[in-house]
This record gives structure tokens, sequence and C-alpha cells, in this order.
């Protein structure tokens, strides 16, 4: 082994220590001029948010060349187990002081919070983020679910214009965002509009009949009717036509306990990769918010008392849904681990 190829290795020892506190240890197997590197430590998993290896421990495989580690199968660990320079820097406190070798440089990607590491006093306090923005000021918008239920407050609008002010109000960015970072789709809210209306009573039946999710997840060919309406080509340079996030708001508010929303918060806190198409991606968030649901019901009543009932009630009915609750427990997930804290 070379001089690098160790240092490298003890720094990671070290990071091990320094940033997760959890003793390592680890094995090297030589094959040419590479070496081999295999650490193990105890329960709990130091990164948990990246599921690798067997359940009794966390291991990775990880292959030493010229001071640097990388590992496999899971390039997604580089950012972590990269003996880096820049971090030893940012932060000589918590990282040590310990020479990095001759590793290179890389971006440090701050962790995030998922479906399989979250607790519940992290989700407590995501909803109160979320009402309450990080630093418990208030947010902009604090209105919007209350205004939601009013625009949907009779189901389906019965005129195209009805229609077009609902589609209008889920995909503009000052109301519910369903354009995400595409402004300019708003344009697209009468095309749209135009075609549920086409099709309006089988279009409110279908949703309004789809059964809590609880139950039973959606059929595949309910997502692939409902969705038709929200293909409409941008004629970007993209050739964008799929708008999944503000068909799915749009859905949930025609009925809340079938329909969860979906976003790159919910993406991100279950794991939803890329996949060929729209609707199966959904189908994919559907099953997975699901499962995590049904196995946290025990976490509604400390998530309802962290809310606080903000957005009041209606006949007796909270405006704050179930899965409107867990919508907020991941946008503000989202919004704490971006801010690191």
């Amino acid at each position: 082994m070379t001089q690098k190829q160790q240092s490298t290795i003890d720094h990671m020892v070290s990071r091990f220590k320094n940033e997760r506190s959890v003793d390592a240890t680890y094995e090297v197997r030589m094959s040419g001029k590479f070496a081999y590197v295999q650490f193990h430590v105890k329960t709990p998993n130091p990164f948990p948010e990246l599921r690798i290896g067997p359940k009794a421990g966390w291991w990775s495989d990880a292959q030493c060349r010229g001071g640097e580690i990388r590992t496999f199968p899971n390039p997604a660990m580089d950012s972590l187990l990269y003996a880096d320079e820049l971090l030893a820097k940012q932060d000589k406190i918590s990282r040590g002081k310990v020479a990095p070798g001759d590793a290179r440089t890389t971006k440090y990607k701050k962790p995030k919070t998922t479906y399989q590491t979250v607790t519940l006093d992290r989700a407590c306090r995501a909803v109160k983020v979320y009402n309450e923005g990080l630093d418990g000021r208030g947010v902009e918008n604090a209105d919007l679910d209350i205004r939601a239920h009013k625009v949907f407050a009779r189901g389906l609008g019965s005129t195209s214009e009805e229609i077009e002010r609902q589609v209008h109000f889920i995909g503009n960015r000052k109301d519910y965002g369903g354009v995400a970072g595409r402004p300019s789709a708003i344009n697209l809210a009468p095309a749209i509009a135009h075609d549920i209306f086409e099709i309006r009573e089988e279009y409110e039946r279908t949703a309004s009949s789809t059964v809590p999710l609880l139950s039973q997840v959606a059929e595949r060919s309910t997502i692939e009717f409902l969705f038709r309406p929200f293909v409409q080509p941008l004629g970007d340079k993209n050739n964008t036509k799929n708008w999944l996030v503000w068909a799915a708001k749009f859905w949930h508010h025609l009925n809340r306990d079938a329909f969860p929303i979906e976003s790159s918060e919910s993406d991100e806190f279950f794991v939803i990769g890329n996949y060929n198409g729209p609707v199966d991606r959904y189908m994919k968030l559907l099953n997975k918010f699901r499962t995590f649901v049904l196995s946290h019901q025990e976490w509604l009543p400390h998530l309802r008392q962290a809310d606080g009932g903000v957005d009041g009630e209606v006949d007796g009915e909270p405006v704050c849904s179930d899965n409107k609750l867990w919508d907020k427990m991941c946008v503000g997930l989202n919004k704490l681990d971006k801010a690191g804290k």
C-alpha cells in the first residue's frame, strides 16, 4: 500500500469518528496498485440515509487509488467518503485536523431526511417549519391551504371558466405552485381546463369515487385517465409536455384521501427515482406513501398537535387532511435539510 493510500484511509477513519461519532475498523485487500478497503462499524448505521449494507452493520467496498477513495456500487457515497480537504477546512472542530492526503476536493452534499431515516421529533419539527418558517416568524402564503379549500369547496367547477380558475390556482407560482420552475406553463391553464370540461362528468366521478389510499392504491388506468388533460406541450426547447406536479395537486383537492401531493419534496423524502413516465412515478409514490403512512399511524396525533390546527375546520372536519399533513412534513423536512438544521 502506498503512503497516499494509507493517508486517505486514516483520514476516513478519523472522519467517521469526528463527523459520525463512531469508531471504524477496516480491512484492505491489495490487487496490483489498487487497494480495496472495507470499513466496518457497529450499528447504528452512520449513514442511514443511504441504506446500503447489511442490517447488522454498515460497510462499503471502496477503491483507493492515488489517495482517493471511491465507493461502489453507490456513487452517492462519494460526497461523504472522499478525503476532502475543503470539508476539513470548513469545520476544523467537528472534522478534526487530519491531513487529507492527495484526495481531490469535492462539494459536500448535506444529508437528506428520507422515509427510512425520519424520526417523530424531526417530523413534528418539520410540520412547524411548514406553518411558521425556519425562524418561527411565519411564512409567505400562510393561508394557502385555507384558500385552496375555498376554491374547491364545491368540488370540480361546473363550467369551463370555473375549472380554469381552479387549474390556474393550482398551477400559479404565487398560489399552489404546480408549474414549479416553469412560470410560462401557466399559459396552458385554459387548454387543460378545456380538456377537463370536455369530459367533466366522467372526470369528477373518477376522481371522487377513488377509494382512500389507506384502503387501496388507485388503479393505474385511473391515474392515466386523470392525467390525460395535463399532457400539454409547452413548446419550449425541452419539449416539456407532462405536468405531473400540477396534476397531482389538482387531484388532491378533488379527493384529499385518495391522492397525495407529488412534488420534489415528496420525491426526495420517498426516494422516488427516475421512471419512464409521470404515471410510473406517481404510482411509485402512491405505493411508497401508503406503506409509510400505514406503518406510522401512531405519529398522526403528534403531528396534529405540532400543526396546531392552523388551517381551521369546516363542518367539523380539519381543512388539513391527513395526507396534507404528511405533505407538510415532507416540505418542512426539505427546508430543514437545505438549511442544515
